[in-house]
């Protein structure tokens, strides 16, 4: 069947203000594009101070076509309600910019409920054009302080009513749906993964002399990176062939922790999509010990680098590693973490990189997540 037109309202997505954040919905609007076209819609509210007016800008990457408004968000419960309403006005303004130029989109899909579900019912209501919603926060449990009991009754209520006027679901993970089925409504659900740019992320030559554990995360505390430093240095203490990077954007307070434990641990900052392609490549093994996840991204890139991954494990990742690709441990318990990276380092475990590679990039290529997500506009419209 012909390409369709697919409105996307992104409630994350990378801009100037946050340029990593929901990075991960961009790569999914870049499979997308490989079968429809994909016309991306995404306002944000920035508190930092980065956006002193409004902008507004429109971009072509990867053969999507990209609508980004920013502007700022200000202290306050007047501003903040203030916010609100330019939120859901800016969407408003948009969609009918986007009709009047080319029609009325076939579908909408929306990646993470609030705020761009709102303006997806809203063109349900006005149009009559139906929608689907991807969701990827980690909100839908009781391990995480701001997880959806946290929130406002106005908040759940929304939330429930954009999943249940959600044609489908597309979670990216089965342990993120079976948390939006107990906690927010019984909907209709098809898993898609996230997905990695294999033109990058593909397994390196380099390799060198030492073995190279790495991490990469955004530092929170849920990523539980002392507990890696910490496994890791007893491990490494009195050794001079492994090592030890991080990839994230660590506090002083973070590198100054590891610098108390040993010197062979790197830090690299926060760095570009690419350059973490370069750094797994160069690595031996990944390492996540966190205490709650849905389906880190960083799996399926490491993966498609050939490298094993060893994990804590919580969330979906055991729907992502297995023995044939790492190890799993339980979350925060160290000495399980210490046991894993010592048995990847004394290769008592084999793992094939070309192995690992080649089925990681039938699962989470482009070319695949976006036959998936193609499979599914086809059904609905």
């Amino acid at each position: 069947m012909g390409r369709k037109k697919i409105l996307w309202l992104c409630s994350w997505y990378p801009g100037r203000a946050e340029p990593f954040n929901g990075d991960f919905v961009q790569r999914h609007a870049f499979a997308a594009a490989h079968y429809h076209d994909i016309h991306v819609i995404h306002v944000y509210a920035d508190p930092s101070g980065k956006i002193l007016k409004r902008e507004e800008n429109f971009y072509n990457r990867e053969g999507v076509t990209e609508h980004i408004i920013e502007f700022p968000k200000r202290n306050g419960f007047i501003s903040r309600s203030l916010a609100h309403f330019r939120l859901l006005q800016s969407y408003h303004q948009a969609i009918r910019r986007y009709i009047k130029m080319n029609g009325l989109p076939d579908l909408v899909h929306v990646h993470v409920p609030i705020w761009a579900g709102k303006a997806a019912l809203w063109i349900k209501k006005n149009y009559g054009i139906p929608f689907v919603t991807t969701e990827h926060w980690a909100i839908y449990n009781d391990q995480v302080a701001n997880n959806y009991f946290s929130k406002s009754k106005r908040f759940k209520y929304f939330t429930r009513k954009i999943f249940t006027g959600s044609s489908m679901f597309f979670p990216v993970c089965d342990y993120l749906a079976e948390g939006v089925y107990k906690l927010v409504a019984p909907v209709k659900y098809v898993t898609i993964e996230n997905t990695v740019d294999t033109r990058y992320f593909k397994p390196g030559d380099f390799r060198g002399n030492s073995f190279q554990f790495i991490h990469i995360s955004n530092m929170e505390d849920r990523k539980n990176v002392p507990g890696i430093i910490r496994a890791f240095s007893r491990l490494a203490s009195g050794r001079n062939d492994i090592s030890l990077v991080i990839v994230g954007p660590a506090d002083e307070q973070l590198k100054q922790y590891a610098r108390d434990h040993h010197s062979a641990i790197q830090f690299t900052g926060e760095i570009s999509y690419l350059k973490v392609a370069d750094n797994l490549k160069k690595a031996n093994a990944l390492v996540l010990f966190s205490e709650v996840e849905n389906s880190p991204c960083v799996i399926g890139e490491a993966l498609c680098c050939g490298v094993p991954v060893i994990s804590s494990r919580v969330g979906g990742i055991p729907e992502l590693v297995d023995e044939s690709n790492g190890l799993l441990v339980n979350a925060a318990d160290e000495e399980a973490l210490l046991n894993a990276m010592a048995t990847m380092v004394d290769k008592k475990r084999q793992f094939g990189q070309q192995d690992i590679s080649v089925r990681a990039a039938s699962r989470f290529s482009y070319e695949i997540v976006g036959k998936k997500i193609s499979d599914q506009y086809e059904a609905l419209v």
